[in-house]
């Protein structure tokens, strides 16, 4: 389930790939689509 969420887009970031995941969360690296940052979400 958790790779259907990479390549969509959440709020100004693209999901790249998957982090980390725990019994709460999950945490992916997101980019933001026009500053190009990188950052967890």
């Amino acid at each position: 389930m958790t790779t259907e969420r990479i390549g969509q887009r959440l709020g100004n970031y693209t999901i790249i790939q998957l982090l980390g995941q725990g019994g709460f969360a999950e945490v992916y690296l997101g980019e933001h689509i026009y500053l190009k940052s990188q950052a967890a979400v």
